[in-house]
């Protein structure tokens, strides 16, 4: 799932004999999008330490701000005035309704990002190759303006 002239995936993707590139794929590519300005959405994920480590992360750099975590569990006290939700069922249409998106890099993400076209701040979970791999390359998302920060 890549697109033979825009490839998300750089190198992970060539073509091989008797395959074809077949598009992105999203799951929000049927749903309607309204977009909260200003509004931010952190995406905790990833095998723990690391985990807890992003969760403490966003909170330190996007605490003060219009935040809303989306986390399996909680590690610490939070600000009453970000949100938090620990069922996942509700997530997509947090994630839609964001202006920026705090999370991991794996592929997923990208492609929804790529569909979304939304702001996001792109952290490769340590150790995980194909993140780090994808950090390394320069990201276009059309109208959106993704960076990345090393944690």
């Amino acid at each position: 799932m890549d697109e033979e002239h825009k490839r998300l995936a750089g190198v992970l993707s060539e073509a091989v004999p008797k395959s074809s590139y077949i598009g992105f794929y999203s799951r929000f590519q049927n749903r309607e999008i309204s977009l909260v300005p200003g509004k931010m959405v952190g995406i905790v994920s990833g095998p723990e330490p690391y985990s807890e480590l992003f969760f403490h992360w966003i909170l330190e750099q996007y605490g003060e701000e219009n935040l809303t975590l989306i986390t399996p569990r909680i590690y610490s006290e939070i600000p009453q005035h970000v949100t938090v939700i620990t069922d996942w069922t509700h997530a997509d249409v947090e994630i839609a309704s964001a202006e920026t998106l705090i999370s991991r890099n794996g592929y997923s993400t990208l492609m929804d990002l790529q569909f979304l076209k939304k702001k996001a701040v792109l952290i490769p979970t340590p150790g995980q190759l194909e993140q780090e791999y994808l950090a390394e390359l320069k990201m276009d998302f059309g109208s959106a303006a993704p960076f990345q920060v090393n944690l």
